[in-house]
């Protein structure tokens, strides 16, 4: 990208636009690290902030590397990775210490955990560049294979631990540039009566199949998708409000009904069915995630509650 934009955050730092991956860079001084900027903001986006405003920072944005300029003062900078190591956990980050003097601090950092690594100043920029260009590549690799892990193999649909990591994040980015976020859980209308006249093995499969044709449904690439059971779901849209949602939650109803899947005898619906509930919200200060939660089951009981096929 050549686009340069820096944006003063009030917070003492700064945010440097220059690529998609985002590089935290921790000084005691960011007065003092104008070079490190300068090699950084073309290829990266870089947040710059003072040891003291780390935890904010990573609050504030979807980090993918840390560096930390401990320069004279070792004991400074691991006391500030250990404090974003305790506040949110490993996070599966790569950080970069900048050090002028060896320490027994690399030592037992890098005995302690992967993913660290030293870097000895003065150090050469290309030198610089390529040990995070590695770190990155390893982090990205690695998000890979834990992204797999955490999809059910059949469907590629998320497990709820992943969700729970993904809604985390857009919790935050929407928190940050304030837009909106909605959430649906959706449940297939008379479960237990459609598995109780057909047999476990055969409204598994095809409750998959109904699975699969939400999923395919979902319009965006950062649109998730999860099991809670295998007749209900739970979806994160982010960047869309009300409007968007039940547009969304329309296009998913007609999508499960259009499978025409014969429903169990008595049951609300002829052919198998969806409930959604739907709840869209601009996250602030104000709003409980846990209330969130509440209200879309609370909607989704009220789609139920009118025979189903049918969103609130």
């Amino acid at each position: 990208m050549t686009e340069q934009n820096t944006n003063n955050d009030g917070s003492g730092g700064q945010k440097l636009t220059g690529g998609n991956e985002t590089v935290l860079v921790l000084c005691e001084d960011i007065q003092n690290c104008e070079e490190l900027k300068q090699l950084l903001r073309f290829e990266y986006d870089l947040v710059v902030r003072s040891n003291d405003d780390a935890i904010e920072a990573f609050t504030d944005f979807n980090i993918d590397l840390i560096i930390i300029d401990i320069a004279n003062n070792p004991e400074g900078g691991t006391e500030t990775y250990r404090a974003l190591k305790e506040t949110f956990g490993h996070r599966n980050i790569p950080v970069v210490f900048l050090t002028e003097l060896s320490s027994p601090l690399e030592d037992s950092l890098l005995l302690e955990e992967a993913g660290i690594d030293f870097v000895h100043k003065p150090y050469h920029p290309i030198a610089l560049l390529t040990r995070i260009r590695t770190s990155l590549s390893i982090k990205s690799s690695m998000d890979v294979l834990r992204r797999h892990a955490l999809l059910d193999a059949h469907t590629g649909i998320a497990t709820m631990h992943y969700y729970r990591v993904v809604f985390d994040r857009e919790w935050r980015s929407a928190l940050r540039q304030k837009k909106p976020l909605s959430i649906m859980r959706i449940c297939i209308d008379d479960h237990k009566r459609y598995e109780n006249e057909v047999g476990f093995s055969k409204a598994s499969v095809d409750f998959k199949i109904v699975a699969g044709a939400i999923k395919t449904s979902l319009m965006k690439p950062r649109d998730l998708m999860a099991f809670m059971q295998d007749y209900e779901f739970l979806c994160l849209f982010p960047d869309t409000d009300t409007v968007g949602s039940l547009h969304l939650a329309e296009k998913l109803r007609k999508k499960v009904e259009s499978l025409a899947i014969s429903h169990a005898t008595g049951a609300c619906q002829p052919v198998i069915t969806v409930s959604i509930g739907i709840k869209s919200v601009i996250p602030s200060e104000k709003v409980s995630r846990s209330g969130l939660f509440n209200d879309v089951i609370t909607s989704l009981q009220q789609a139920q509650q009118g025979g189903g096929n049918q969103y609130y």
